[in-house]
């Protein structure tokens, strides 16, 4: 029970400082966030892979979650076999906080994508959560991301 309090303890107190420090975290996440962007805009399968932690899980809405870079790299690839191609993405981070090796970010993201049957682009709009982890390199790489749409698409 004593290591429980403890552990209770200095996580709140890690939490405290480090919403505390946000304004340090932004900037220490900004570079791998607009790298991953990028990443995601030029369709660079190694590139966004390497975006993400070797366990990574990704959570998003109508599809089960993806655990690990190999379902990641299949789930690109059978994208791509669509022609599925990202047109334009933005974001804002609304807040980020840290704690020695995480870094947890939550924002609003948007996108428009094409696909062969689709050569309008479709656009989307929603939330997400993401954890990055600091790696043994120094990198931070997600290693949870959740997102999900702010409307119902079935809705006129």
């Amino acid at each position: 029970m004593k290591r429980l309090v403890i552990l209770l303890t200095t996580l709140c107190c890690c939490l405290a400082f480090s919403r505390e420090n946000s304004d340090y975290w932004r900037q220490v996440l900004q570079p791998f966030s607009e790298e991953f962007g990028e990443r995601l805009l030029n369709n660079d399968l190694e590139g966004i892979l390497d975006s993400y932690d070797d366990d990574a899980i990704l959570i998003r809405p109508f599809s089960p979650p993806l655990q690990g870079q190999e379902a990641l790299k299949q789930e690109i690839k059978q994208a791509r076999q669509t022609g599925f191609k990202y047109e334009s993405i933005s974001g804002e981070t609304i807040e980020v906080w840290g704690c020695e090796d995480q870094i947890f970010e939550r924002g609003t993201l948007a996108f428009s994508y094409t696909t062969k049957q689709n050569v309008k682009p479709q656009a989307y709009y929603g939330s997400y959560l993401a954890i990055w982890q600091k790696q043994d390199d120094g990198a931070y790489r997600i290693k949870y991301s959740i997102w999900n749409l702010d409307f119902n698409p079935w809705e006129n």
